[in-house]
């Protein structure tokens, strides 16, 4: 059974259980019973939807550069939630997207010198 399904089987004000028995009873959360989940805004929405078009019409875009055309669209914006809008459409980070632009998904190869050969090169 779904963690929501469990949730929905509280009863508040517990008459002949109190909500914290019936909380380890069904194994959850009282926060998750007390606490509802915010409903999102119309202008986060917007945002978010923004987000996503940019996304899609600039994939190499990061973070700091997607806040920077957000905000010259007059919406304000900070990083941390361009940054977070990203990580939850995405699904992962947003620090893979240069290398994903690259047509590589993985660090490219360097030829490094080991260190203990580094003082002979010169």
């Amino acid at each position: 059974m779904r963690a929501s399904d469990r949730r929905a089987m509280v009863e508040r004000p517990g008459k002949d259980l109190s909500v914290r028995r019936q909380c380890t009873l069904l194994n959850l959360a009282r926060s998750g019973v007390y606490r509802s989940k915010p409903v999102a805004r119309a202008d986060d929405l917007a945002v978010m939807r923004r987000i996503d078009e940019l996304h899609l019409e600039l994939p190499f875009y990061g973070s700091r550069r997607m806040t920077f055309e957000l905000n010259k669209e007059g919406r304000g914006v900070n990083r941390k939630r361009v940054r977070r809008e990203l990580c939850l459409n995405l699904g992962d980070g947003v620090d893979q997207a240069a290398n994903l632009a690259s047509g590589t998904t993985s660090i490219p190869s360097r030829n490094l010198a080991p260190l203990t050969t580094f003082g002979n090169w010169f």
